[in-house]
């Protein structure tokens, strides 16, 4: 299925700040202020708000034991939900490099609820990452 170019456009720079371990970027693609924006990591934690996301992005990137070497999106599948609403499901693979050099190959899901900005743009309103 073709993803919504907006759509294709959040997941691409979602990969972009997961491989520069950039956690300003990453929140970034989630909403501000009200409603919050909501993520359910893979280790089950929940971050409400922005800030929040940001905060557990920025912990999670700054990890010294762990480099990110790639992110593929796999499965796209989109639906909409309203004019202005969009889930969007995929799963991806991550390679992960540990201070040994030693890479491994993490395989997960992710779901994405998108908000339509009036200037065009998605942000996401929702996210759940899980082992896949």
């Amino acid at each position: 299925m073709m993803l919504d170019v907006a759509v294709a456009e959040v997941l691409d720079n979602w990969v972009t700040a997961t491989l520069k371990r950039d956690a300003g970027a990453f929140a970034d693609l989630f909403l501000r202020g009200e409603p919050h924006p909501i993520a359910v990591w893979s280790t089950g934690e929940t971050s409400v708000g922005w800030t929040a996301i940001r905060d557990h992005a920025a912990r999670d990137f700054s990890r010294g034991d762990l480099g990110i070497t790639k992110v593929e999106i796999f499965d796209e599948t989109q639906v909409t939900l309203a004019d202005d609403a969009v889930n969007v499901v995929f799963r991806y693979e991550m390679v992960v490099r540990d201070v040994w050099g030693t890479e491994t190959l993490l395989q997960r899901h992710a779901t994405f609820g998108l908000k339509r900005m009036p200037y065009g743009v998605y942000r996401i309103a929702t996210a759940h990452f899980s082992p896949a």
